[in-house]
């Protein structure tokens, strides 16, 4: 079995691309759109523009819910990792 350092900054770009595949239903890479984390971003500063961009399969999502699975996605992305905490 392979043995691989994480860190805090792999972790949270892990949980980032999770939030974004689990609200788009849409894989982290395709050769069309590339990374899904890159172009996400725009939509990810308007939950408007990212609710377009929900699965269908999850039909009846809680615009609430979104916008607050968008905040988190954004802080992830905008996070400085000179101010990560570590215990």
């Amino acid at each position: 079995m392979e043995s691989r350092y994480l860190d805090v900054s792999g972790n949270i770009y892990a949980l980032t691309v999770l939030l974004l595949e689990t609200v788009s239903g849409r894989p982290p890479f395709s050769k069309d759109r590339g990374f899904l984390i890159e172009w996400a971003k725009e939509y990810l500063e308007t939950p408007e523009a990212m609710a377009s961009l929900v699965d269908p399969e999850l039909k009846h999502f809680n615009k609430e819910e979104l916008e607050t699975v968008c905040e988190v996605a954004r802080q992830c992305l905008n996070r400085d990792p000179n101010q990560q905490q570590q215990k």
